[in-house]
């Protein structure tokens, strides 16, 4: 089994839950009515364990709890199972037996482990990969009413078979049930009009209802629809505020928009650059490159900042010269300031003139001003389907190249799960150009949300070289942050790293604690930063 894919599998496979129970919360009731052994209530307590909704997190007791609810005849208590064995919580992780789990949920007719089992054979994870059965089984699990099936479906219409028809099926299927990514594509469909025309209302009517279901896109996309006057009245004071709804759950597109309300300043915001750099600075620091354009700008001209020509050079450099291509007009334009005044570099009359037309080419009025020629200007526009989940199927189907261009629109949008997989096609050349620097940028970023598998993964390059230059220190600083989150193969590495002795002083007691640590099941008391808890549909618990 291809550990890759494994990884993925455990990092991105959406392990459902029924809606009910996520609504729970511990009551002695239900605690009693576990004790007489009542199957639904066995299976309601493992969850208020698991999630915390009541009771002191214990994935050990969520576990036992589970198997007792299975072993009194709940199905659906099978795939709960199967989601604690793949990630190794309450019972060291093991994907032959959660395949098996999912399996005897799936045999007895459950939606969730059917979908669950689907995602297992997609991706090669406890068996061979056998993308025919996959499709089967998600099928299946879709007439058995499981909206996140149909939501698959969906996009497997659009991304393999090019079906729009099918696709709009599936996902007014889905929408329907209530699932708010359901909700949200369908909106994306009504707002692009794909193989239909737009229909830009009935969008915002599907926005609105994943909005009302916490869903993070749809307030961005909304936000950028009273922003722009689209479908509502424009409304400077509701952007701001779906906007902020998303940035503080950290849309990096959102941030920049926040950031870039607060550079211009208007009837409802007054204008602070130093608001305006903070905030360009969090959408950078979650992956969006307009922060690195406009925290140039802010250099170059002293707002918010300190006047640092060196500095701006710096920024406007990393924005425009970025290997993946990434286009921002105005900085191209402020470079070539940088260029043809010498400003933070040397003056360089060519270089100023190529990326003055670079500019005009790509919208930039002022340069085109400047050059007396046409070029269309680039316009904004709301976020369209999930990027994500398309961007897995498509790797599965193995089209790695199109599936790079999704991971990093959402990588760029700041999902530190986007960001791990487009570090991962860097690192391995997969539907890219491999580019260890790359590679070991985009592990950064999704480190820094504390997503174990980067830290993991930057801890390695650090330990190589690779991208990065060697350091010692800080591989073991990302190996101990990811290994007391719960990761396996960290603790692994740091019982090797002390055992042998070769980068630090050999400390076979340490080496012997995280040995010992790492076979051990993960058992979490209390949530905390470093290790969010994640229910079994793989969103991150509130």
């Amino acid at each position: 089994m291809n550990k890759i894919n494994y990884i993925s599998l455990i990092i991105c496979a959406v392990l459902i839950h029924l809606s009910a129970v996520a609504q729970l919360r511990y009551t002695p009731e239900i605690e009693a009515q576990a004790s007489q052994g009542d199957k639904d209530a066995l299976r309601s307590l493992g969850y208020c364990y698991q999630s915390g909704n009541g009771l002191k997190i214990s994935y050990t007791n969520a576990l036992s709890n589970y198997n007792k609810a299975a072993e009194k005849g709940s199905v659906t208590a099978h795939n709960d199972i199967g989601w604690c064995l793949l990630h190794g919580y309450g019972a060291a992780a093991d994907t032959v037996k959660a395949l098996k789990a999912f399996q005897a949920a799936a045999k007895q007719g459950d939606p969730y482990g059917m979908i669950n089992l689907a995602f297992c054979v997609r991706s090669g994870v406890g068996v061979k990969k056998n993308l025919d059965n996959s499709r089967k089984m998600m099928q299946a699990a879709m007439q058995n009413g499981n909206p996140l099936a149909a939501l698959n479906e969906a996009y497997y219409y659009l991304a393999i078979e090019k079906n729009a028809q099918s696709a709009w099926t599936c996902a007014e299927k889905a929408a329907q049930s209530g699932l708010p990514e359901a909700q949200y594509a369908l909106g994306c469909l009504y707002y692009q009009g794909v193989s239909r025309q737009p229909d830009h209302a009935k969008a915002v009517a599907m926005w609105e209802q994943a909005a009302q279901n916490g869903y993070v896109e749809a307030f961005f996309n909304l936000g950028w629809c009273y922003e722009h006057g689209d479908v509502y009245a424009q409304s400077y004071q509701k952007a701001i505020e779906l906007y902020t709804k998303a940035a503080d759950a950290g849309e990096a597109d959102a941030q920049y928009r926040l950031g870039c309300f607060y550079y211009y300043g208007n009837d409802v915001i007054k204008q602070s650059y130093p608001e305006a750099v903070k905030w360009f600075s969090r959408a950078l620091n979650n992956g969006n490159l307009g922060g690195a354009a406009r925290i140039g700008e802010c250099f170059y001209r002293g707002q918010g900042v300190p006047k640092d020509y060196d500095q701006a050079f710096e920024w406007l450099t990393r924005a425009v010269e970025d290997e993946e291509g990434y286009v921002n007009p105005s900085a191209m334009r402020l470079l070539s300031a940088c260029y043809r005044y010498g400003r933070g570099t040397d003056e360089n009359a060519d270089l100023a003139e190529h990326w003055l037309k670079m500019a005009a080419e790509k919208g930039d009025t002022t340069a085109q001003d400047n050059l007396n020629v046409e070029g269309s200007v680039f316009h904004d526009k709301p976020h369209s389907l999930p990027w994500l989940p398309i961007a897995k199927l498509l790797d599965d189907y193995d089209q790695p190249g199109r599936a790079v261009n999704l991971y990093r629109l959402a990588a760029q949008a700041g999902n530190a799960e986007a960001q791990y997989h487009l570090a991962n096609s860097y690192f391995a050349g997969r539907g890219v150009k491999r580019i260890y620097n790359m590679a070991a940028r985009w592990y950064r970023l999704a480190a820094m949300q504390n997503y174990t598998e980067a830290q993991y993964s930057l801890a390695k390059c650090y330990m190589d070289a690779r991208g990065v230059p060697r350091n010692y220190k800080r591989a073991i600083q990302l190996f101990t942050a990811a290994a007391t989150a719960g990761h396996i193969q960290s603790r692994l590495q740091l019982a090797e790293i002390y055992g042998r002795g070769e980068v630090v002083d050999i400390n076979q007691a340490e080496a012997a604690r995280w040995r010992e640590l790492a076979s051990q099941p993960l058992v979490v008391d209390v949530p905390n930063e470093s290790h969010p808890v994640v229910d079994n549909d793989g969103r991150q618990m509130k």
